[in-house]
């Protein structure tokens, strides 16, 4: 976090990062942070050798961040039905709305998702009509109105006219971030509660092997 603490610097004075936004990306980051150490607190705790806890910390991160995303990629063909299109002909239509739980522990879902969207402002056209527009997203910002998308249901999707349509339904529908950033808690918790419960004291002679950290 200190290390990025510059370039948000910048960004905060060149006007493309508003102080909001950056306090809480790095609201979610920090507790990202922390769910991922009380997790591997757990798992050193559980597992009396070193090497072996510091795999398993590592492959938890590598199922977080990949791993999520590869089997909601299977979920989503699984889940797919068959539509009658025109001509007699059928096509196979993907039902995210149905698998989109898979994604939510993501720890980039979750950042991207529960950061503070871009603002609006007020837009007068050269026939008098007064529309509301956004600010152009980041990477952050793109990615949440296609997560978003994905909670919508297949009319709710349809109502969407085109990329853009799509885009701004998904500014306004339904976060994921709650449930992943729920379950992640979760896991932290009950890893905190293991650890306390293997490391509670006073403690009797350790196996050969076996630390105390």
């Amino acid at each position: 976090l200190l290390v990025t603490l510059p370039l948000a610097v910048w960004c905060l004075g060149e006007g493309g990062l508003t102080f909001g936004r950056m306090l809480g990306v790095y609201a979610v980051m920090a507790l990202l942070i922390g769910v991922i150490c009380a997790v591997s607190l757990g798992l050193s705790a559980l597992v009396p050798r070193t090497s072996t806890s510091g795999v398993l910390s590592h492959l938890l991160v590598f199922f977080l961040t990949v791993g999520t995303g590869v089997l909601f990629a299977l979920l989503l063909q699984v889940t797919g039905e068959e539509v009658s299109g025109p001509g007699g002909f059928t096509t196979t239509e993907q039902r995210p709305e149905r698998v989109w739980w898979m994604l939510a522990p993501n720890p980039f879902v979750v950042l991207a998702d529960a950061a503070p969207a871009t603002p609006t402002a007020r837009v007068e056209l050269i026939d008098g009509e007064v529309v509301e527009t956004r600010a152009p997203s980041d990477l952050l910002g793109a990615m949440r109105a296609e997560l978003r998308i994905y909670r919508l249901t297949a009319a709710e999707r349809e109502l969407g006219t085109g990329e853009l349509g799509l885009g701004l339904a998904g500014l306004d529908g339904p976060p994921l971030w709650p449930t992943g950033l729920g379950i992640q808690l979760i896991l932290a918790a009950g890893a905190l509660i293991l650890t306390e419960r293997r490391l509670r004291t006073p403690s009797g002679n350790l196996p050969v092997g076996q630390r105390v950290a």
